[in-house]
């Protein structure tokens, strides 16, 4: 009786175990359209599920469906246009995309800044274009106003 018993325990879970063997992969390249170039960071995901990814820095991307069936896969990156596909998964599959550029049409940005003087209520620097030329080595201004100690950074 005992081992009749271990036998069903067993080939339960053999059988429950073959259910983590059922997963679907996709996978696939994002690519610019224009240049052919890989395209980093771009988001693809299924619409109504929590399945999300996005391309690595070859432009590649993959994840796993538990069940075949028909999905919305979108698939957006800045600049670019998003693509919008009804697809139908049934095996494991090989989807690359070719993405085109779109322009990104915006309202005006207006950037608004307050140089600090000498009665300006906090500490600052200048950095006069003598000193600029002494202590630049090849390196950038930013790394150069970035070592300067002060709170605020001016540059006259």
């Amino acid at each position: 009786m005992s081992g009749n018993l271990s036998w069903l325990i067993w080939i339960g879970f053999l059988l429950g175990s073959l259910g983590g063997f059922a997963q679907l992969s996709v996978r696939g390249i994002i690519r610019d359209k224009n240049s052919g170039k890989p395209l980093t960071g771009a988001n693809i995901n299924l619409e109504n599920t929590f399945i999300s990814t996005t391309s690595d820095d070859k432009g590649s991307y993959s994840f796993h469906l538990q069940k075949p069936g028909e999905y919305l896969m979108r698939i957006s990156f800045m600049g670019f246009r998003t693509l919008t596909l009804d697809v139908r998964f049934t095996k494991d599959t090989l989807m690359d995309f070719n993405m085109e550029t779109s322009p990104i049409l915006g309202e005006e940005v207006n950037i608004i800044a307050t140089r600090a003087q000498s009665k300006t209520p906090m500490a600052y620097s200048s950095v006069t274009l003598p000193e600029i030329r002494d202590v630049n080595l090849g390196e950038d201004l930013p790394y150069i106003i970035d070592n300067t100690p002060s709170d605020r950074k001016s540059v006259v």
